[in-house]
């Protein structure tokens, strides 16, 4: 009963989700405080587990810890929104959808390494 009213849901993305085999260690920029872990990730957004919730709507700068010499850097920045917060299939966690606001060339290019290189 359930599985046939989420197939009635219309998916609202419009760019394909991608897993990631590594997942990276996400700060919060301001504070440097660790928000999560990045689990999946897309041009326009990303899919963030974390021990804690984030209210949606919110509006954030986030830093992305990238693995040793990951196109000779070890993070990049991003300002993202909240989109929405469920609870991750382990209870004990969340899982927050990320948009990715105001994406410039460079963090388009991390995006599409981490897309090429780390995802299944």
């Amino acid at each position: 009963m359930f599985l046939s009213r989420i197939k009635d849901i219309p998916d609202q993305r419009q760019l394909k989700r991608h897993s990631l085999f590594y997942q990276p260690t996400v700060l919060d920029s301001t504070t440097q405080q660790p928000v999560g872990h990045l689990i999946d990730i897309s041009p326009g957004g990303a899919m963030l587990v974390s021990d804690h919730s984030i209210n949606s709507g919110i509006i954030m700068d986030i830093r992305i810890i990238l693995p040793a010499a990951f196109m000779n850097t070890t993070c990049f920045d991003m300002h993202v929104e909240t989109m929405r917060v469920n609870s991750d299939v382990n209870t004990d966690y969340f899982a927050m959808g990320l948009r990715f606001l105001e994406i410039d060339e460079s963090n388009q290019k991390f995006i599409q390494h981490l897309i090429e290189n780390y995802t299944f």
